[in-house]
């Protein structure tokens, strides 16, 4: 098997699956032979026979493998495992830089296979959602490396070749035409927020969806926005941009096709490298200040706090492509066959005199009237499942529009009469006004689907009260369905402040009542990774 290049990926979306296909054929376009391999199907074993290796995998949330890749994962980082000797590997890790461990997965790889003493080929690529560029450059670098090491002594050979992945991202990823057939808002007169029930028409198009899965919602940016962006920068909205081969305006690109409502740290440091600027150049030092500027500011933010004299098309370089937003699915395809709800949270706020809104709440809530068509597709998520064993029971941690999934699993228990207790402990600001699905969740209490219902209204009292507090006021209770009753815990919320105090929390609990070292929680909450018996959606 030495001279087969074998290229391995791990894909959640389709983008590593995408490029280890494009390496595949680039690689067999020389003259090399290949074998595709993919995670989830492959014999792990196959790693001790394999001296030349492609690894391609993506990041999952904060830093996790996703789901495929997760047996080879464990299996790689086994304590027992033996050297690997004699392999050649070059990794390409895929993540959003939106959050921050977002190319984990494949530098953890990367480090594992080090350890176990195979030889890097080449430094690790890094790729955001904007993959494309780098990837494809990645590419080239590695099957001429390969090629060099393969066929030793031989000339690379010169060829045409495409670097094309796919014609249209949202083609390729089964995008559809959906109907708005119902908007709402959950929330009371009086709320401090605005929080939306969106109900689309699934008749014509043949989709199914499960718990656990998301909708992606492709929008434009505001032209107001993208207005004012052109102001900030002196920019003529007609200047004429060539694109692969089509030509658009430039205000026209920057609706359609740049995010500008969202800043992360590698659009901030290409900007700080485009633009040189002193008082930027310190920010990009200090990771802790990197993040806070990106937190709530966004593009227009970044030109008018650091304002530059820049060419149209090196601004657009410094710009990430606008992504799809993932709204988890709110309701169970067996309780609406021809529907797919989302619950949705209309991101609004005030910084520097002018509102902040974020792109696609904003589109949905505003943008668009009920009657109307828009584009999206189905994005599965196998990390984010209800137990196979639906006798099992289930503690669902949530807050805000988190409840959406929590709403798809308990129409789908419902829907399919599963004998499992339900506990949902549910987070929001007020009881009166902030409640969402109230009446839906009291329904479910008083049929017994739902065994347990916690709520932490944080605004209510004086004092505080947040779900990590009720999880650690019902310690014993919790440990007692994970230990004892083989509960599922699911975690979905925020990612910033929810998820690490709700993380947090647990591990009190487990380290408590199971009375075990730190290290012990931490093999503990590994084991029940493993077993998919912890499991987050977070965003």
């Amino acid at each position: 098997m030495e001279d087969i290049l074998y290229i391995i990926y791990g894909s959640r979306t389709g983008n590593s699956r995408s490029i280890a296909e494009l390496a595949e054929r680039y690689a067999n376009q020389v003259g090399l032979k290949t074998s595709l391999l993919e995670m989830k199907n492959m014999k792990f074993e196959l790693l001790y026979q394999i001296r030349n290796l492609l690894l391609i995998v993506s990041t999952h949330g904060e830093g996790d493998p996703p789901a495929v890749a997760m047996e080879c994962y464990q299996y790689l980082h086994d304590k027992e495992r033996e050297r690997l000797s004699g392999l050649n590997f070059s990794v390409l890790a895929l993540g959003d830089s939106s959050y921050k461990d977002y190319c984990k997965t494949g530098k953890d790889f990367e480090n594992r296979l080090l350890q176990l003493g195979a030889e890097n080929r080449l430094s690790l690529e890094e790729c955001d959602v904007d993959f494309e560029e780098l990837a494809s450059l990645w590419i080239k670098k590695a099957v001429k490396e390969y090629y060099q090491l393969i066929r030793t002594g031989e000339q690379f050979p010169k060829i045409d070749f495409s670097f094309d992945f796919y014609v249209d991202a949202l083609n390729a990823k089964g995008a559809f035409q959906v109907r708005i057939k119902e908007k709402r808002n959950l929330c009371g007169d009086h709320s401090t927020k605005k929080t939306l029930h969106l109900v689309f028409s699934l008749e014509g198009a043949n989709r199914q969806y499960l718990p656990g899965d998301s909708i992606a919602v492709q929008c434009p940016n505001s032209r107001f926005l993208v207005d004012r962006l052109l102001r900030k920068l002196k920019f003529d909205g007609t200047h004429v941009i060539h694109n692969n081969g089509s030509i658009e305006l430039l205000k026209e690109s920057l609706i359609k096709h740049y995010e500008i409502s969202l800043l992360t740290p590698v659009v901030l440091k290409k900007y700080a490298h485009a633009i040189n600027n002193k008082e930027l150049n310190r920010i990009i030092l200090n990771p802790k200040k990197i993040e806070a500027y990106c937190l709530h500011h966004d593009v227009l933010d970044l030109v008018s706090d650091f304002p530059v004299v820049i060419q149209p098309e090196t601004f657009l370089t410094v710009l990430r492509k606008l992504k799809p937003r993932l709204y988890s699915v709110a309701s169970s395809c067996k309780a609406y066959p021809n529907e797919i709800h989302i619950t949705l949270g209309l991101m609004e706020y005030k910084l520097k005199d002018r509102v902040h809104i974020g792109i696609t709440s904003s589109f949905l809530s505003d943008r668009v009237d009920v009657g109307e068509m828009i584009s999206v597709y189905i994005e599965n998520n196998d990390s984010f499942r209800l137990p196979v064993n639906t006798d099992l029971p289930i503690i669902m941690i949530g807050c805000g529009t988190g409840i959406a999934a929590y709403r798809s699993f308990l129409q789908e228990r419902a829907a399919t009469k599963s004998k499992g207790d339900n506990w949902l402990i549910f987070g929001e600001r007020n009881s009166k006004t902030d409640f969402l699905y109230k009446d839906e969740l009291h329904g479910y209490l008083e049929t017994g689907l739902l065994t347990r219902l916690e709520t932490a209204f944080s605004r209510d009292q004086a004092e505080k009260i947040y779900v990590q507090d009720i999880i650690l006021n019902q310690s014993e209770e919790i440990y007692n369905w994970i230990e004892r009753r083989c509960a599922t815990v699911y975690i979905c919320g925020n990612k910033r402040s929810m998820a690490v105090s709700v993380r947090k929390a647990l591990l009190k609990v487990i380290a408590k009542e199971g009375k075990l070292s730190k290290e012990e929680v931490i093999n503990y909450v590994s084991k029940l990774k493993s077993e998919k018996r912890w499991q987050e959606d977070v965003y």
